[in-house]
């Protein structure tokens, strides 16, 4: 299920109706904050895996598959001033990874794909819309990596890596990630692509912006084979210069950025970066055993601040609102309903539980509250997804 927030709107767009990939949606809810309200409509046609991008006061849901397994080249555009609904098409099939907006346009990248569950047919493309005269234009960049893409934007700049992929003569049969170190640049201005290299191959690395850094965190290493990387290469959009720093835990994922001080009394606010690292891989907590933790990477001094999660989560849904990163479980057999939430700038933990158990919520935030929203009510072939929807108050830190 797609999510964006526009203004004080909040829409969830296509996805699926069961764990069957055949239940595509075409189904639209919109919720607005300010009210309280919600609105349905539909999509022009139904499908999942939709890309949004909000681009000034539109939003764009591009691509997906279709009930019939194929890559769509739909884009349904939203006016959240008018509420009316129009659509547009994409210049080039493909799976889309990675979006970013600039100003009024926005960046679409991805592998270009036979169907939906085959493997790539080539490096990643990219087009891009202008918002203000409803063009698009195709560049001939990033074409690195063809699959395992990850990206983020910084300033006027989008930086683009990934992995090859090295299958087997059917499908996905035999396939595996090779390690690659090739980094495109695009830069809005002037439209055009750069390359540059990461200090080492990896492969299934991570990215993430956090002030004016974009950082490609961990991985496997092409020395020793598959060997979990602690490196983070550190692009800084404002010198073009890179550096280098090491994860507190090896195999740790990026997964967004959070705004917070130290020291909420001295009023300097600093971006610091994201990385949550499963309880298989984290070193022991305080208290004996395996413990996921939380680290944080100071993008203004360098510094790096760990914090153990108290509970175990399952590649958990992670979403940030001020400075505080919330983990909604996705444990898979019986489905949780437990949250956890840390705040950085009081360095503190707290929890609520969700009202009812489910599997795979999509989180995002608007305003003040936090909503967490669908997911499958059970693990099965068949399970049916959940239409209840948590909002989560910070007066209150509780669901309702």
């Amino acid at each position: 299920m797609a999510v964006a927030v526009v203004g004080s709107q909040v829409l969830f767009a296509g996805g699926q109706t069961s764990s069957v990939d055949a239940s595509a949606t075409d189904a639209v809810d919109l919720y607005d904050d300010s009210t309280g309200e919600w609105s349905s409509t539909t999509l022009s046609a139904p499908r999942t895996r939709v890309r949004a991008a909000v681009v000034g006061t539109h939003v764009l849901l591009a691509g997906g598959v279709d009930p019939r397994a194929m890559n769509s080249p739909v884009v349904d555009i939203y006016d959240s001033v008018s509420g009316t609904w129009s659509t547009d098409t994409l210049p080039r099939v493909r799976v889309l990874s990675i979006v970013a907006t600039f100003d009024s346009t926005v960046v679409f990248v991805g592998n270009p794909y036979a169907y939906a569950g085959g493997r790539p047919s080539g490096p990643a493309v990219a087009d891009v819309y202008d918002d203000a005269s409803g063009q698009w234009t195709s560049t001939d960049g990033p074409g690195v990596g063809s699959s395992g893409l990850v990206g983020a934007a910084v300033g006027s700049q989008l930086l683009v890596s990934g992995s090859d992929l090295e299958c087997g003569a059917r499908g996905y049969q035999g396939c595996s990630l090779m390690p690659t170190g090739a980094v495109a640049i695009y830069d809005a201005d002037s439209q055009r692509w750069s390359n540059a290299s990461l200090s080492q191959p990896r492969s299934g690395f991570s990215a993430v912006a956090a002030g004016t850094q974009v950082l490609f965190a961990g991985g496997k290493s092409a020395v020793p084979p598959n060997a979990p990387s602690d490196i983070v290469d550190v692009y800084d959009a404002a010198t073009s210069h890179w550096t280098i720093t090491h994860l507190p835990h090896a195999e740790a994922v990026a997964v967004g950025s959070v705004s917070s001080s130290t020291d909420p009394r001295a009023g300097a606010w600093r971006t610091q970066a994201i990385f949550l690292t499963s309880p298989m891989t984290a070193t022991s907590s305080p208290t004996g055993g395996q413990a996921a933790s939380l680290d944080f990477f100071d993008a203004a001094t360098g510094r790096w601040l760990s914090r153990f999660v108290p509970r175990t989560h399952s590649s958990p849904a992670v979403a940030v609102i001020d400075s505080r990163v919330l983990l909604v479980s996705n444990r898979l057999s019986p489905p949780s309903d437990s949250v956890d939430i840390f705040d950085l700038a009081a360095d503190t933990w707290s929890a609520a539980t969700l009202t009812a158990p489910r599997l795979g919520p999509t989180v995002v935030s608007v305003g003040s509250r936090m909503l967490i929203a669908g997911g499958l009510q059970a693990i099965s072939a068949d399970a049916p997804a959940s239409d209840v929807v948590d909002l989560l108050d910070w007066s209150s830190d509780t669901p309702s």
